[in-house]
């Protein structure tokens, strides 16, 4: 209804799911601890994956959906994606506290002690340098090119059909080529 025929759009999620191709995420995780804890307290439901984007796309009657995925480190482990690491990293550190202080204390009923000791492991955790974490992630980038145009993890676009009426956005030709990691 707010896009006219043709036009593109992107979903921009990602998975709750903190990785490692190389075992090097210590076990038990204090991320996948936070993590599984931070979903509970929100109800659940949080969890996604290019393929249910999709899926909501087509049902909401998108075509010519694309999904790619790739992969943003936590760090400055994947010497390849040294930006992305570090600016992932820096969102997960400096802000893990502001992530969880409506779910963990507003939710949940936690003090702010009991949510500093779900939040300061995983902090250094995640500065573990032999730890080689990663992220699924569901965020496509813009159509131009920019600082975030580098942390594409996840693409996933779709066209609305041209044959579909209604105002709305201006339609573009193409979300372009998604650059990253296979």
């Amino acid at each position: 209804r707010n896009m006219r025929p043709g036009g593109w759009v992107e979903s921009q999620e990602f998975d709750l799911i903190f990785r490692s191709d190389d075992d090097s995420i210590p076990n038990p995780s204090a991320v996948q601890k936070w993590l599984t804890a931070w979903n509970d307290g929100a109800g659940g439901g949080f969890r996604t994956n290019g393929a249910k984007l999709a899926a909501a796309m087509a049902k909401a009657g998108f075509v010519d959906i694309v999904v790619k995925k790739f992969k943003l480190p936590v760090g400055v482990w994947d010497k390849t994606q040294l930006n992305s690491g570090m600016l992932s990293l820096t969102a997960m550190t400096e802000h893990i506290e502001g992530l969880s202080n409506r779910i963990f204390m507003e939710k949940v009923g936690m003090t702010q002690e009991q949510m500093k000791a779900y939040t300061d492991p995983v902090v250094k955790e995640f500065r573990t340098k032999s730890v080689h974490g990663y992220w699924d992630m569901c965020v496509s980038r813009t159509f131009g090119k920019g600082l975030f145009a580098d942390i594409c993890r996840w693409a996933v676009y779709g066209r609305k059909p041209p044959s579909s009426t209604g105002p709305g956005l201006e339609s573009r030709e193409s979300p372009g080529e998604i650059v990253g990691p296979p």
